[in-house]
């Protein structure tokens, strides 16, 4: 982990903040687009980041960097890096999912005033090739999210941005407003699944965490700490909207920890831990919508 020091400043004053259960929802005009779940912490670090570096953004780095929150953090790993008590951005009301497709043609020559408007490309190879290009889109004005976190701070930091998603220089994710609202408790799960990505060494041992209740399924890897898309703190885990069991049994429970103790993440990405770590009893709640 890297601690770069115009960051501390905010590790120091964000670690003194009260912080209380909140409801943050998010309304946008058009469609929000993108590969990935919209998470509050990644746009937290975002602000932060941008604040604290006028812009410039941090140094290119194989490691991450030490990126405080104003938010509780629910866990560390070994390396030291936080799971923040913040989901991701779920669709509130009526929501559909598409795909927009982005066109790239070629220039004609009466555009690039060159050999007399006769320009002599070819569009199927190379820097001039069409391209097709189609991206997920989510068709919902109204978002929400829950957090663990403080009021003022949250409501500062997001008040720097005005879009989110893929796309946003054609008008993609624009945002309209925030509304950060009391709540009365936060949980990583709602509705019988996870509303958060949640590394798998971190089920055992994070606060808050539900006794006889462990997610569905084999682990996958899974980006959990800002910044989210960084494949070198990538691990296993599962991804936001996984169904969890409820286990009666304790011993199974004990069982299925050992299970989680011994992954290894440099065999999981090579593709070698291959065992299934489901339910061994109890019945996967089913998928519900957030709405």
């Amino acid at each position: 982990m890297i601690h770069y020091p115009p960051l501390q400043e905010y590790a120091e004053r964000y670690a003194a903040l009260p912080k209380e259960p909140l409801e943050i929802r998010l309304t946008i005009y058009g469609v929000f687009g993108g590969y990935d779940p919209l998470a509050l912490d990644g746009l937290l670090a975002w602000c932060v980041v941008h604040e604290a570096t006028h812009g410039r953004g941090l140094p290119n780095a194989e490691d991450g960097y030490d990126i405080p929150l104003p938010l509780a953090c629910l866990w560390r790993s070994h390396e030291g890096f936080p799971l923040w008590a913040a989901t991701q951005f779920w669709p509130s009301g009526h929501a559909y999912d598409d795909v927009s497709y982005y066109h790239k043609k070629a220039q004609r020559g009466e555009w690039t005033r060159t050999k007399r408007g006769r320009f002599t490309i070819t569009n199927m190879t190379g820097r001039y090739v069409e391209r097709r290009v189609p991206m997920p889109t989510h068709l919902a004005n109204h978002w929400v999210a829950w957090c663990l976190g403080n009021p003022e701070e949250i409501a500062r930091l997001l008040e720097m941005l005005t879009h989110i998603g893929k796309r946003r220089a054609a008008g993609y994710g624009e945002i309209r407003q925030w509304v950060i609202l009391s709540a009365s408790e936060f949980s990583p799960i709602r509705n019988g699944v996870l509303v958060r990505a949640i590394p798998a060494a971190a089920v055992p041992e994070m606060e808050g965490w539900p006794s006889g209740i462990i997610p569905a399924g084999q682990p996958v890897l899974v980006g959990w700490t800002p910044p989210l898309w960084k494949p070198a703190l990538f691990a296993p885990g599962w991804w936001g909207g996984t169904p969890v069991c409820y286990v009666n049994d304790e011993d199974d429970t004990d069982g299925w920890f050992h299970a989680v103790d011994d992954l290894d993440a440099s065999r999981y990405r090579a593709g070698e831990a291959n065992t299934s770590y489901g339910c061994s009893s109890g019945a996967a709640a089913g998928r519900e919508q957030h709405r």
